[in-house]
């Protein structure tokens, strides 16, 4: 799989988004994610996850504010 990250525009709530969308995943049936996953963290507010079909699958890390970052891929 691979993947693609995006900062996401500021919308209506406090937090500011960072979307990475997994190309060629999907989420099995029985297994959707709970809407969204409280993690308040440094940074991370939470986390939320969604199928947006044709085999992408996007994870949202709303952050309290965008902080220098690095995408690292293992295994």
């Amino acid at each position: 799989a691979s993947y693609s990250v995006k900062e996401l525009p500021v919308g209506s709530s406090a937090y500011r988004s960072l979307a990475i969308d997994v190309h060629g995943a999907y989420i099995r049936p029985g297994y959707e994610p709970k809407s969204r996953v409280e993690v308040n963290e440094g940074l991370v507010a939470q986390v939320r996850v969604k199928s947006l079909g044709n085999g992408i699958v996007r994870i949202y890390v709303d952050v309290v504010a965008f902080p220098q970052y690095k995408i690292a891929r293992e295994g």
